[in-house]
């Protein structure tokens, strides 16, 4: 009925306060009545298996991670500043023009052209804005939104379903008294035990919660209940519905009728009327449709500019893909676009635009295809509640459909109106039954639909918030991006793969300097989290995932960097000297090549570079996984080498026979580790050789 009033018809836990096991799905617990479950009991019959992760899923509503984003940027600003002030440089109109090149923000493209550069012939883009100001660069990156005026420009068209549902969304902020009561309310069963760390308030403030009663069906998503950062979604059916219908004054009602609190009933809305104790502000109320398209292709046809985030794709919101599928767009597209514009600055035709931005598109738009469909499915879960409650989506669109066929539409548009209000009136009335002060008949009603709905949400046919196999099981190779998963799949378990396509997995490893016989640090955040044992005492320690990254770091690289790992086992000998020609090798090649290797225990002799040590052999075990599915023996004398791309993902997986290793004047074993590196820079910037 609402978050402090009326029927609880249940509640579920989801696996997102402790870090993911292997394996572990991203299924949901009902909440049994008069009961508690330890949220450790998620994951309990996973206790033995490895973290996926040092990081455990969070919740970040897009507008604080736009702050965020826009004061990482600024303080980077400060920083150049910082430098140039050091250079000797530094005054306030260079800071200015700084400022002016570096940081735009409120400033709207108002129009897009391309030309040819004299005497290069490059295409140039001119880039006009709202603040009267034009800016030329050789490649753009639309990121411009949903409704993309630069996709619409350059004529790309939307594959998909354009019009789902219309819904309002409705930001507010309540104040702190409230903001307790909603919190109180969200995170304990009234008539449950309420466990230690609920009633501390740590970590379990409900998020979503999905309200059904006789004045409003919507969901209220919360996004800081300490800080009263609320948004409510409510079903619009226009034309039949119009914003007339949502009015600050009726939204107002509607919120109140959301959270339970009815001026009649409840001595908190006479409080809220004489004093203003409890009161929210109403920051937006928008308009949008739900839609779940993907865009016809990536990259223009002069391959000048390229589309990521909701510019390239729109989702329903129901899972959290959409701004995580744009996130991991930038991740696939900042490097590239680095290597290119410093190629084209060297003269250098080892790699091109075409090349290079397609193998984008290639690897994005399939991943941007399959978010598309979970996210409809996962739309679908929520109206399998609706319809438990008695009410389906279906009808107001039938409602509306015959509305607008004859003979009824000759009527005028505002009879038509009032018709469809009062009929969903209708629709809505039964779901009184809900409220608190419902009477018997009504009870027995309210149990039908309470036990339709724990009946769904027992079968697992909740919402998920965590799908572990496509946030981080998501891979670029062709059988990948084939995969078809069905709904029983969709909160599958993640299991780590070193294969090409797929994230280099989470694991621990010590970090070494060979050179200087001692431990390294590459970033404080990290080690700081996996602190792990030694002989010597503690270690520093890192996890493999975007180990590239990390290492730029270390050697303070400024441009993206390929990570090579020969990964040995222990029964090979002579390691150290195995890695250095493998290094040689690898410096033949033009492009940032670092030369890793991963020892099962510390060096014995020198070896100019950094080590990582993984003791207990997880890499090469799930190496050798893997290659027992293929064509690889079950030998232990071979060395993997994995070439990572700059963003974490595996290019290549090689194996080398010892034999060869200890035969240095074997032309097969050069040209197997060349062979490996070439083939992993070429299908990393979409060659098919270099």
């Amino acid at each position: 009925g609402g978050l402090r009033g009326g029927r609880r018809l249940g509640r579920v836990i989801h696996p997102v306060r402790e870090p993911l096991k292997v394996g572990q799905s991203g299924d949901a617990i009902l909440v049994p009545h008069n009961e508690t479950i330890i949220e450790s009991n998620l994951n309990a019959k996973h206790d033995n298996a490895d973290i996926v992760s040092t990081c455990r899923p969070a919740h970040l509503a897009q507008n604080k991670f736009v702050s965020l984003l826009l004061d990482e940027a600024r303080r980077r600003l400060d920083e150049l500043h910082k430098d140039d002030a050091n250079k000797g440089n530094g005054n306030l109109a260079l800071e200015d023009s700084i400022s002016d090149e570096y940081l735009r923000y409120d400033e709207e493209v108002t129009h897009i052209s391309e030309s040819k550069d004299f005497p290069s012939q490059q295409p140039i883009i001119a880039i006009e804005t709202s603040k009267g100001k034009t800016y030329h660069t050789r490649y753009l990156v639309a990121a411009d939104g949903v409704h993309s005026p630069t996709r619409k420009h350059y004529h790309i068209p939307m594959n998909g379903e354009a019009s789902i549902q219309d819904l309002i969304n409705v930001h507010f902020r309540t104040n702190e008294a409230l903001s307790k009561l909603l919190i109180g309310n969200s995170t304990t069963n009234p008539t449950s035990p309420i466990s230690l760390n609920e009633r501390n308030g740590e970590n379990n403030q409900a998020m979503l919660h999905f309200i059904y009663n006789s004045k409003l069906v919507g969901v209220f998503v919360c996004h800081d209940g300490n800080h009263g950062e609320w948004v409510l979604q409510i079903p619009f059916f226009p034309p039949f519905q119009t914003m007339d219908d949502f009015t600050e004054e009726k939204v107002r009602g509607m919120i109140w009728a959301g959270l339970g609190i009815h001026p009649t009933n409840d001595n908190i809305a006479s409080a809220i009327n004489s004093n203003d104790e409890y009161r929210f502000d109403i920051l937006s109320l928008r308009p949008w449709t739900m839609s779940s398209l993907v865009a016809q292709k990536y990259v223009n046809d002069s391959n000048t500019v390229v589309l990521a985030g909701d510019a390239a794709h729109a989702f329903p919101p129901a899972g959290g893909f959409g701004m995580n599928t744009g996130l991991q767009d930038a991740h696939n597209l900042a490097w590239r676009l680095t290597l290119l514009l410093k190629n084209e600055a060297s003269g250098s035709s080892l790699i091109n635009a075409k090349s290079i931005l397609g193998k984008y598109e290639r690897d994005r738009k399939p991943i941007a295809s399959q978010n598309a469909a979970l996210s409809v499915r996962n739309y679908q879960r929520t109206l399998r509640i609706a319809r438990a409650c008695y009410l389906d989506a279906q009808h107001p669109q039938l409602l509306i459909k015959l509305l607008d066929s004859p003979p009824i539409n000759f009527l005028p548009l505002h009879s038509r109106r009032e018709m469809f209000q009062k009929l969903v009136q209708v629709a809505m009335m039964p779901l009184r039954s809900l409220e608190a002060s419902s009477t018997a008949s009504k009870s027995l009603h309210a149990n039908y639909i309470e036990s339709n709905v724990r009946a769904i949400l027992e079968s697992g046919g909740s919402l998920p918030l965590v799908f572990p196999s496509f946030e981080l099981g998501f891979a670029y190779d062709e059988e990948k991006n084939n995969w078809n998963p069905n709904a029983a799949m969709d909160t599958a378990g993640y299991v780590p793969r070193v294969k090409v396509g797929h994230r280099l997995p989470h694991v621990v490893v010590e970090v070494f300097d060979a050179s200087k016989d001692q431990n390294v640090c590459l970033t404080e955040r990290d080690v700081a989290s996996m602190k792990v044992h030694s002989e010597k005492g503690f270690s520093d320690c890192i996890s493999l995932a975007d180990i590239s990254s990390q290492l730029r770091q270390k050697l303070s690289v400024v441009d993206p960097i390929f990570n090579l790992l020969p990964v040995f086992s222990e029964n090979i000998d002579d390691r150290t000297n195995t890695a250095k020609l493998i290094k040689s090798i690898a410096d033949e090649f033009e492009m940032n090549t670092v030369v890793t290797p991963v020892f099962p225990k510390r060096p014995r002799s020198k070896f100019e570079g950094v080590v990582l040590v993984d003791k207990n052999q997880k890499l090469y075990t799930l190496a050798k996984r893997e290659a027992l599915s293929g064509t690889a023996d079950n030998s232990n004398d071979l060395i993997a080498i994995i070439m990572v791309r700059p963003d974490g993902h595996v290019a290549r997986v090689s194996w080398i026979h010892e034999a060869y290793a200890n035969d240095n004047n074997s032309y097969n074993y050069f040209d197997q580790i060349r062979g490996a590196i070439k083939d992993g820079l070429a299908h990393s910037i979409g060659h098919e050789t270099i």
